[in-house]
């Protein structure tokens, strides 16, 4: 289960969320729900919203994850998408959120990187290509 970027669950309102957002599991037509918006239920995309470590996707998964986090913002330290991704040196985040972040916002430049105590943090200070 994946704790950082999965989904939570209230048991007082009982309902899932997803960072802020609720989340609904529609058992019966097999969809998830998020604002409104539908996808469908396949195994391979629970996996990506559940695991901390997905293997087993295909690209429509993949691709229906990268809009799940667009909607919930979950991979944002805030939530709301105002703020800086929230890193990780685990599986999902530099496998699965990082590069479907990459495709998204294609960057060029050169990074810095920085050490601090035994902790080593990649800090990546890139422009965006102007055509």
């Amino acid at each position: 289960m994946d704790t950082m970027y999965g989904p939570i669950y209230d048991e007082y309102t009982s309902t899932w969320y997803l960072g802020k957002t609720p989340i609904i599991f529609s058992k019966e037509k097999n969809e998830i729900i998020i604002q409104n918006v539908t996808f469908p239920g396949s195994q391979c995309l629970y996996e990506l919203i559940f695991n901390k470590t997905p293997v087993l996707y295909k690209r429509d998964d993949y691709d229906n994850y990268g809009k799940i986090l667009d909607i919930t913002k979950v991979h944002h330290m805030n939530s709301d998408g105002t703020k800086l991704l929230e890193g990780s040196s685990g599986f999902k985040y530099k496998h699965v959120i990082l590069p479907l972040v990459q495709e998204k916002f294609p960057q060029s430049g050169s990074g810095v990187m920085m050490t601090y105590a035994k902790h080593q943090f990649d800090i990546f200070i890139g422009m965006k290509q102007m055509n």
